[in-house]
């Protein structure tokens, strides 16, 4: 016999001598104070890649387990992770029974025990699902607390380069897989206190005042139709926004900040029980924020107010009342772009604007959200959020209405403005774990309801060259502070108003289904019922009903317990708001429809602590509307909408993020999208793509933790160049690369130095909506520095 052939034989023997040496970890997983079996749950061992999950009756197995001390996690949506030591001598079995005490669905102790990385989320919340993204047959991707403390994420835009298919777009709006997304969710729910009337095709984007991120816990990001779960909405997909919640345990949290462009920031949250048996948590927290705006006259100035309570009278009952104030004021606003030539590049210094110092977009709004969770019987789930808001959006603002014949001069009109929401939001659900025969079925049921009472006042005061007290402004040598809004006299009988009442109420149902271990499916469908009244500015009632059904299909293979594989289909649908249903407005509209095809896979790495999602996707959208350039058939109605035919984005995207080594914690994104207009009444525009939608995309950001408490961090923006086809705009390509540095001074203090643009690239972000109003300028070189104190010792110290 050959030296190689005993050498393979002595390594089989060693191998099998050590698999039957090594043990066994078994038991079951129950609910604390009810004491029913938890099924899904996810249990592994944080020192190597043994995972699996509980079945039906919560029983689990890990095998083979090596001898000697181990840790087992246990992670279930809606309870309290669980970190226990555990020890297998002589290749025993060790039965345990594991107890998970309940937890709010969306409890900020869940995410930040959790984790398995600093960057990786086993579930979703607004996925209405307890089963891990892995078994969830959709993209999905999640942004945990600590990354979004890593990239010093201040507002929404901050983190659109970080999940695929993701791209800016006009204030707050975004592009998702090449749509416009306007409507976003918080905490499952709609209410955003940033926003304006519940499909407003006319005004996309028009949101202007900044969504912040100052009390966000975690961003989730569904990809494709959601109009299933959540309703009218466009089919790139849903963004839900997670607040902070009360904590069970003592924690204060003070931050302190400064840097370029006059920043000034401050932030203090205080968190902990009020009773000895932590039946009573609260939390209060301010975030302050003061800045200039890298154009002429702008600035922002944020002040943000936050209280809640959480009480849990029992294990399995939770009560959390939460209230927001939220201030903000815009100076030198509404921003429009810088204009551009033919090829997109600018022609005056970046810092241009139309704007005045005089001008200013304020917010003021109050926000009340209260939220019942509870579980009864063998795992079921209740739960009902009910959401109140009023905001107030003032704007007075030098609009640009077009250059002059030579090219010298910027026409401009000027706007005052009111928006103001009254909104309300009821939803409640219900998830009902059972079995039929060999397949265990996980049912989602709910109803929402929301209505909206919104005013839209406004006058305009005319530009020079139309007999108007408005000058035009120089683009190459502009003079500010000439003139404002108190030179031009607006008689009260110049202002109109536009009204609606928008009540919006669905009904879904959705089952996933575990068919053995290897086999998910997913079915769900909704009914929609809209109920829309209100009166246009001449006085014109208005009266709109409309319903909708939805439905999806998914379907996930697991070759193994840590991949999946899945394909879905799914169809949506985009109403217009009632202000555009009117004959002056082109109406009515038959809503905007939408169907998905999907397939993807995906991977959970190196024992949970790295994810890869790879998704490809075909999505066909029909009786797109878009804003009517010509504003109606009398050219006075700026809600006007046309139904301008289809659109069909089909794409690939990539995602990776985690913990690919000890010290080294990355996350990485890509997306190709092939966006095509096939039908529209303009041929000019068919076989364009649609707006600021990237063929090519990729983010990047990677931080290393170096000895002695320091890391280093880089990130890494491209976006190839864009169309806004309706304007005939471009926006070049660009490349923007970010500098973050580390250290950890004390076991309490963390110090923060960030460079953005750290090249200083000059690049469009996006285009706006009009040739006249331009391309909107990325910020410059910036850098600022931040100090961050907690009473607890930060868990990101290397």
């Amino acid at each position: 016999m050959s030296r190689g052939v005993l050498v393979v034989l002595c390594a089989l023997v060693t191998m099998s001598a050590e698999a039957l040496a090594a043990g066994r970890i078994t038991g079951r997983v129950l609910a604390v104070g009810a004491n029913t079996p938890l099924a899904g749950a996810r249990v592994l061992l944080a020192e190597g890649t043994l995972e699996t999950t509980s079945d039906l009756d919560g029983g689990f197995v890990l095998e083979p387990v090596p001898d000697g001390a181990q840790t087992l996690v246990v992670i279930r949506d809606g309870y309290a992770p669980l970190s226990q030591p555990v020890e297998v001598k002589d290749g025993e079995t060790v039965t345990l029974e594991v107890a998970l005490p309940f937890a709010p669905r969306v409890s900020q102790e869940l995410t930040v025990l959790g984790r398995l990385s600093d960057y990786v989320e086993s579930t979703a919340s607004a996925a209405r699902t307890s089963e891990q993204l892995l078994n969830v047959p959709q993209a999905i991707q999640v942004l945990p607390a600590q990354f979004l403390a890593d990239i010093g994420a201040l507002d929404t835009k901050d983190i659109y380069k970080h999940v695929s298919g993701v791209s800016d777009s006009p204030y707050s709006s975004t592009v998702v897989r090449g749509f416009t997304q306007r409507e976003v969710l918080i905490n499952g729910v709609r209410g955003n206190p940033y926003g304006s009337l519940d499909g407003d095709i006319a005004s996309a984007g028009f949101s202007t005042s900044q969504f912040r991120l100052s009390n966000v816990e975690r961003v989730e990001v569904l990809k494709g139709p959601a109009s299933v779960l959540y309703g009218s909405s466009e089919p790139g997909g849903v963004i839900n926004y997670v607040t902070r919640r009360p904590r069970e345990r003592f924690d204060v949290r003070m931050t302190g900040g400064s840097g370029q462009f006059s920043q000034r920031l401050a932030e203090v949250d205080v968190t902990g029980p009020l009773d000895a048996k932590g039946t009573l948590l609260a939390r209060g927290a301010f975030y302050f924020e003061q800045r200039d705006v890298n154009r002429f006259n702008a600035s922002t100035d944020n002040r943000h107010g936050v209280g809640g309570l959480l009480w849990r009278p029992r294990p399995d009952t939770s009560l959390t009342f939460d209230y927001e104030y939220i201030w903000q004021r815009n100076q030198g606003h509404r921003l429009r772009g810088v204009p551009v030539n033919a090829a997109g590049d600018f022609v005056t210094d970046i810092r241009w604007t139309a704007s005045e110092p005089t001008d200013y977009t304020d917010l003021e709004a109050n926000v009340f959200q209260g939220h019942w969770d509870q579980i009864v019987g063998r795992g079921i789930r209740l739960d009902t959020t009910v959401r109140v808001l009023s905001y107030d959006r003032r704007e007075a603002y030098h609009e640009p209405r077009g250059l002059t014949a030579g090219g010298t001069l910027m026409q401009r009109d000027f706007r005052v403005q009111l928006r103001t929401n009254d909104d309300w939001t009821v939803a409640s659900s219900a998830t009902l774990p059972f079995t039929t025969g060999a397949i265990r079925h996980e049912l989602a049921t709910g109803v929402d309801v929301l209505q909206q009472d919104h005013l839209f006042r406004s006058a305009t005061a005319p530009q020079a060259s139309a007999g108007g007290p408005v000058p035009p402004l120089s683009v190459q040598s502009p003079t500010y502070g000439l003139t404002a809004g108190a030179l031009y006299p607006i008689a009260p009988a110049r202002f109109g108003d536009d009204t609606a009442t928008s009540t919006r109420s669905g009904l879904y149902v959705q089952d996933l289904m575990a068919i053995g271990r290897r086999w998910r499916v997913l079915v769900g469908t909704r009914v929609d019922r809209y109920d829309d009244t209100g009166r246009d500015r001449s006085g014109l009632p208005l009266d709109f009903d409309q319903y909708a059904a939805t439905g999806r299909l998914g379907v996930v293979f697991k070759p193994s317990d840590p991949l999946s594989v899945y394909a879905n289909v799914s169809n949506g649908f985009t109403r217009a708001s009632v202000l555009s249903q009117t004959p002056s407005a082109n109406g009515p509209h038959d809503p905007e429809t939408s169907v998905q095809v999907e397939g993807g896979a995906k991977a959970d790495l190196f024992g949970g602590r790295a994810q890869v999602t790879l998704a490809a996707f075909d999505t066909t959208k029909r009786n797109v509307l878009r804003p009517d350039p010509d504003f109606g058939p009398s050219g006075n109605n700026f809600n006007a909408l046309l139904a301008t035919g289809a659109v069909r984005n089909r794409g690939v995207e990539i995602d990776i993020a985690g913990q690919l080594a000890s010290r080294w914690h990355l996350a990485f994104n890509y997306a190709y999208l092939r966006s095509r207009i096939t039908e529209d009444p303009s041929p000019a525009v068919v076989g364009r793509q649609m707006p600021n939608a990237p063929p090519h995309a990729l983010g990047l950001f990677t931080r290393v933790d170096l000895p002695f408490g320091t890391s280093v961090a880089g990130a890494v923006e491209y976006r190839d160049r864009r169309e806004e086809p309706f304007a005939n705009l471009v926006a070049p390509e660009y490349t923007v690369v970010d500098l973050h540095v580390f250290q950890q001074v004390t076991p309490h203090i963390r110090l923060q130095v960030r460079a953005d643009n750290i090249f200083n690239q000059t690049y469009s972000a996006f285009s706006l909506f009009a040739a006249r109003v331009g391309n909107v300028p990325g910020a410059p070189r910036t850098v600022s520095v931040l100090f961050t104190v907690t009473r607890r010792p930060n868990r990101t110290t290397p």
